[in-house]
């Protein structure tokens, strides 16, 4: 059932603005992070050196690493521009050593759920700019406070042991926040 979602989501995505905006089949979209599951992190573990690029320290190994981003796309037609912004993870990136590990599990869906506050971020301010330029630099800057943002995330849960209350908290109150934000699809017309 959960691709059956995913094709169902893909399709509409598809449908919305005509087709012109497409998704790559590698990635999954954002829905909400907990209908990710076990199975959507494809890549076999990694070893220590990609470990140490991702983070890791010298004494302890990443239990879990999910790569996620922001995918934005403009097209203006006339008066009317329309953006395309969703977060999405791609499985084949994405690793848990241990399947059956729910803390590091809570931890990587946590990524990716701070990952979707941003998108809704990002949708939020380009529902008011028409110019595409210059809702590109509005999407870089977003990807870097983005980046930060999880880097912060992973600072205090050196260990991927699951998510403290105090960001299960934060992640909550930012996505009601954005929540009239969630379509993916953004237009701006003048």
């Amino acid at each position: 059932m959960r691709k059956d979602v995913v094709i169902l989501l893909f399709l509409l995505l598809m449908t919305v603005g005509n087709g012109s905006f497409a998704q790559s089949k590698n990635q999954l979209v954002w829905i909400s992070s907990s209908r990710i599951d076990f199975d959507d992190f494809k890549r076999p573990y990694a070893d220590k050196s990609t470990e140490r690029e991702l983070g890791a320290g010298k004494h302890w190994a990443l239990e879990g690493y999910i790569n996620t981003g922001i995918r934005f796309e403009a097209e203006q037609n006339g008066n009317l521009t329309t953006y395309q912004v969703y977060a999405y993870m791609e499985p084949y990136k994405s690793w848990i050593k241990d399947k059956s590990d729910s803390l590091t599990l809570l931890h990587e869906r946590a990524h990716f759920d701070i990952t979707e506050i941003y998108a809704r971020k990002l949708r939020k301010e380009l529902s008011t700019i028409k110019n595409i330029k210059y809702g590109r630099k509005r999407y870089q800057t977003i990807f870097r406070e983005l980046e930060m943002e999880q880097k912060r995330f992973d600072k205090d849960h050196k260990r991927e042991q699951g998510v403290t209350t105090e960001w299960q908290d934060k992640i909550d109150y930012f996505l009601n926040l954005y929540k009239d934000y969630e379509e993916p699809i953004v237009k701006c017309m003048y």
